[in-house]
């Protein structure tokens, strides 16, 4: 078992100059991006607070997650930069 740690840096950073509803809308797809990342695998993400979450996964698939993890940061940076 592998637990690791996510942290969004600067998170309340950005949100603070969010109004109400993109500030929703953009939580909502952080942790939509976030869950998904790891259905694949059955792994469990458990959120901490805003841009903190704890995440689970079977040690077996700790080098695709290595190996992926540049490809899905772009892929969440595009997201936090359409909304």
């Amino acid at each position: 078992m592998v637990i690791a740690k996510i942290v969004i840096d600067n998170y309340d950073e950005a949100i603070s100059k969010l109004t109400e509803a993109q500030r929703a809308v953009l939580t909502a797809d952080t942790d939509k991006h976030i869950y998904s990342w790891a259905q694949n695998t059955h792994a469990v993400i458990k959120k901490q607070e805003r841009g903190k979450y704890n995440f689970y996964f079977e040690k077996k698939y700790l080098d695709g997650y290595l190996k992926a993890d540049f490809e899905k940061l772009r892929d969440f940076v595009q997201v936090v930069g359409e909304s």
